[in-house]
């Protein structure tokens, strides 16, 4: 498996991790241009930065937790939550771009945006959607693109993907019995749920193609945003003003390309991810 005997030393007191190298490539050394890549396991094996900045709940401390052996540093994170909830306060973003994911609501000095990814103590082992959080900015996109991303849920309805305006364009909007379209201002997407073609126009096929329950990959290629549609800067994971909230969800992996990748290059990034979490 991918991430394992990577030498990596822990973080500790908020530092960035130590690198000792004696690693395989990563999925980014192999696929690289992404825009933006943010996951729990390392995919650059040149990227020294950490994974995430937790807040704990108990007093709103922030600390910075690393990678161990290629995995987001559970030890570091269930010790500095100890006994409470902890939250993402930064999902760094390992594309070597700096577009790092920040709950909106942090910026504006609320966290209560943001998801949760320790819950009393115990690590989550994904950023978790709940009934307080449920969008996320991540990097701006810009005219075509390629997005893959693992995650699973339930009896989850809302926009996977969305424009920063209310009303706006939206990839994959899900609710169950909603014959409605999935997709608006995105182009003609084509959709791959763990490799297999699947057809993804209306709201009810996002939801039975998704919401069961399973870690599942999603690949979204052939996303055509406008040029001039600066309502996608940044790109929103759920809803942002609308009353489409993503919740409850789980989010283990997001990487976008700013481009069609070929059919041969989603083969490649598919059976990475895939192979990794088992899929």
């Amino acid at each position: 498996m991918l991430g394992q005997g990577l030498g990596l030393s822990a973080t500790s007191g908020g530092s960035v991790p130590t690198v000792a190298w004696s690693s395989p490539p990563q999925l980014l050394d192999t696929y690289s241009g992404a825009v933006g890549a943010y996951s729990l396991r390392l995919l650059d094996k040149d990227y020294a930065g950490n994974c995430i900045k937790v807040r704990r709940a108990s007093n709103d401390a922030t600390q910075d937790i690393g990678f161990v052996e290629g995995l987001v540093d559970t030890s570091a994170l269930e010790t500095f939550c100890a006994g409470t909830d902890g939250y993402i306060d930064t999902w760094y973003d390992q594309s070597g771009n700096n577009n790092h994911c920040v709950p909106e609501d942090d910026i504006e000095g609320n966290p209560t945006q943001q998801p949760r990814i320790v819950s009393s103590g115990t690590s989550d082992g994904a950023v978790k959607f709940t009934a307080n959080a449920h969008h996320l900015p991540l990097c701006d996109i810009d005219t075509n693109n390629t997005i893959f991303t693992v995650l699973d849920g339930t009896d989850t309805q809302g926009a996977l993907y969305q424009s920063r305006v209310d009303g706006g364009s939206y990839l994959c909007l899900i609710k169950d019995g909603d014959t409605g379209a999935a997709n608006s201002g995105v182009g003609t997407p084509v959709f791959y749920v763990d490799g297999v073609a699947t057809t993804i126009s209306t709201r009810d096929e996002a939801h039975t193609a998704l919401m069961d329950g399973r870690k599942k990959l999603l690949t979204a290629s052939s996303v055509v945003v406008s040029a001039d549609d600066n309502n996608w800067t940044p790109v929103y994971v759920g809803d942002y003003a609308g009353g489409y909230d993503l919740n409850p969800a789980s989010f283990y992996e997001i990487i976008i390309y700013p481009s069609h990748l070929s059919t041969g290059n989603i083969d490649g990034v598919e059976g990475n991810i895939m192979t990794y979490y088992s899929l």
